[in-house]
């Protein structure tokens, strides 16, 4: 993707949607991605709107994990994190999931398979 050569009035557009978003961020904790790509996609090309959505929600949530940092007790907080860390889908490679994909979805549940 080369240079995007924007004017005035769509560089305050972009501007206004990362402020939208990060009052929305800032409100709810959440919607990033939601509230400024419905801006964003009415200016930028639609080829350059994922990537700033994904680089403006990780950057509102690193805002956030910074904000509360002090207030954070890992010794409360290790049970969920290994729980979520425990459910992450992992690839499941072996002759029954490449063979049968909705055999081997049942099978594991809710994870996601990988054939």
């Amino acid at each position: 993707m080369g240079v995007i050569a924007l004017d005035a009035t769509a560089l305050i557009l972009v501007g206004f949607g990362a402020l939208l978003a990060g009052f929305t961020t800032g409100l709810t904790g959440f919607g990033t991605g939601l509230v400024a790509s419905g801006v964003w996609f009415h200016v930028l090309p639609p080829e350059a709107v994922p990537p700033l959505v994904a680089l403006s929600s990780v950057a509102a949530q690193l805002v956030g994990l910074i904000a509360v940092r002090k207030a954070f007790d890992w010794r409360r907080a290790w049970p969920f994190l290994a729980g979520g860390a425990a459910t992450i889908p992992t690839p499941r490679i072996s002759p029954t999931n490449a063979s049968s994909p909705p055999i081997s979805t049942t099978r594991n549940g809710n994870r996601n398979v990988m054939p």
